[in-house]
């Protein structure tokens, strides 16, 4: 286990975001780290109800792994910077659109709301 890893697991958050990215591994989709984000997010946000610091938890987990991303992609990979903060840029828009619905949506199921979603675009099905 990676150090990362063992200094965060004991937080339900942590493990609620490191599950919607397990599952976004497992299903090796173009796009599907938008709907992954949205949910671990939403998620998170549900939990905000019974415990207020879930959301501040959440949103700060999130922005650690998009500066872990941006070290991993630009710097450690050399990939172009503007191609990397787009995406983290996306990335963190997304976790916000979940927690923000999660907080107002406490009592209702996370993947209902997302059903619509079209993760390749990142847009709301017609």
């Amino acid at each position: 286990m990676k150090i990362i890893d063992k200094a965060f697991s004991y937080l339900p958050e942590y493990k609620t975001l490191k599950d919607a990215k397990n599952e976004m591994d497992r299903m090796n989709m173009v796009g599907y780290d938008n709907y992954a984000h949205r949910l671990g997010m939403c998620r998170i946000g549900q939990m905000g109800n019974v415990n207020f610091l879930s959301p501040t938890v959440g949103v700060t987990l999130g922005a650690l792994k998009e500066v872990k991303d941006i070290y991993d992609k630009s710097i450690k990979n050399n990939k172009p910077w503007k191609n990397t903060l787009n995406d983290s840029y996306k990335d963190m828009k997304n976790n916000w659109k979940g927690l923000n619905w999660g907080l107002n949506n406490p009592d209702k199921d996370c993947r209902i709301w997302l059903k619509d979603l079209d993760f390749r675009e990142n847009e709301w099905k017609k």
